[in-house]
């Protein structure tokens, strides 16, 4: 049972990133600027910074 868990949880948070990812490349096609630090921000790069964010938020939550 503890697996089944697990994968809910672990498919939560990629439909989660998903979800953040598409929105915010959506809003950035016209509203704000489309490159971050110098680079173009392509789904690929808008996802990893939703990674990062995601990780470093749920850190704090999670035991070690």
């Amino acid at each position: 049972m503890k697996n089944r868990e697990s994968e809910r949880t672990l498919v939560t948070v990629g439909n989660g990133i998903d979800l953040v990812t598409h929105i915010v490349k959506r809003v950035v096609g016209g509203d704000v600027a489309d490159s971050y630090d110098g680079s173009a921000l392509t789904f690929s790069v808008l996802r990893k910074l939703a990674v990062a964010n995601f990780q470093a938020t749920l850190s704090r939550h999670v035991e070690k």
